[in-house]
């Protein structure tokens, strides 16, 4: 069954998130700008409120269903996923309400077969995986691992593939690898302990002392 169709303006939204979070009309399997590594995931107060002002009203809305026909299309999927479980880290840096919109980014990325998954652009797969790779339950880092192996095939099924997009795909399998092991020691992600105001074990805090933090 068909859902429900995009308007013009929705349309004009989607383009507008997937034109600020990639190089309008360059390759999506090829090379990554380093201006884009930057904007990704570096940790940047000129960014985060960049995103703020531009998008924060799509999150408000796409949260409230009035975007629910984003969950329908291909480009409206990426979009819904990149605003609700990337821009959310951004527009609510360091508080617990970065996290409040993660279930929608799994909603979606669950509803996306790996077939489907196969048909985006490498660039785009990465962030399809994260959602995974941000959620603490166990199967859903699982998930991530699987979909980072199955980034990587299809990087390497592409003739005279781009280095350093090769590269992009083996830093997320290794990354994806890390994240699960945390989640296999400890069960959640300690350095989120702090701001969502949960006391952290003894065991969690000697490892926070040398964790990596990832913008908390």
């Amino acid at each position: 069954m068909e859902g429900p169709q995009l308007n013009d303006d929705q349309r004009s939204r989607i383009q507008a998130i997937l034109n600020y979070w990639y190089i309008p009309g360059s390759d999506r399997n090829g090379d990554i700008d380093p201006s884009l590594f930057k904007k990704w995931f570096g940790a940047s107060a000129e960014t985060d409120a960049e995103i703020t002002q531009n998008f924060k009203e799509d999150l408000l809305k796409l949260a409230n269903g009035d975007h629910e026909a984003w969950k329908h299309d291909k480009e409206g999927k990426l979009a819904a996923v990149i605003l609700c479980d990337q821009f959310t880290r951004n527009i609510f840096r360091k508080n617990k309400q970065a996290f409040d919109y993660d279930h929608i980014a799994m909603e979606i990325v669950k509803s996306i077969s790996d077939e489907e998954f196969s048909t985006y652009a490498l660039q785009e797969q990465g962030f399809l995986i994260l959602p995974y790779e941000h959620d603490e339950r166990l199967e859903s880092q699982v998930k991530s691992t699987e979909l980072a192996d199955l980034m990587m095939k299809n990087a390497l099924a592409i003739p005279d593939v781009a280095q350093g997009i090769l590269r992009y795909a083996e830093q997320l399998k290794k990354y994806t690898e890390q994240h699960k092991a945390t989640i296999d020691q400890f069960g959640r992600y300690p350095h989120r302990n702090e701001v969502l105001e949960r006391e952290s074990t003894p065991e969690e805090v000697e490892y926070l002392k040398t964790a990596e933090r990832y913008g908390q």
